[in-house]
């Protein structure tokens, strides 16, 4: 079997697993939820305001090795809060699972796969 083979077997095993996850009752959860977020646009533009802040802690921890007390307070207090909307709470709930799936897959491959460089 060729690298050419090779490749469209591996892409292939990947639209399945796609398939996989869209089909998942995970997913279809999650659109759910983001469905209900989106009936609230003030809270769905929280929501938003949220995961770009967490983003940008998360590019700061790994980029200065680390962030402040008072950013990981703030960062935490904004979660709780919103985590006491059902709609808001459901969904970051629902997507953290998903990212956490998505996770544990890329670490098998990785592992399986190691590359030096």
């Amino acid at each position: 079997m060729g690298y050419k083979n090779e490749f469209e077997s591996i892409v292939g095993a990947a639209k399945d697993l796609a398939a996989l996850f869209e089909g998942s009752l995970l997913y279809k959860d999650y659109l759910k939820y983001k469905q209900a977020l989106e009936l609230d646009p003030d809270l769905l533009e929280r929501v938003k305001a949220y995961k770009k802040i967490s983003m940008d802690l998360e590019l700061k921890r790994l980029r200065d090795n680390g962030v402040s007390f008072d950013e990981e307070r703030r960062i935490a207090y904004q979660h709780s809060e919103l985590k006491l909307h059902q709609a808001a709470g459901d969904f970051l709930s629902c997507e953290q699972k998903l990212l956490d799936l998505y996770k544990q897959v890329m670490v098998l491959i990785s592992d399986a796969c190691e590359m030096d460089f």
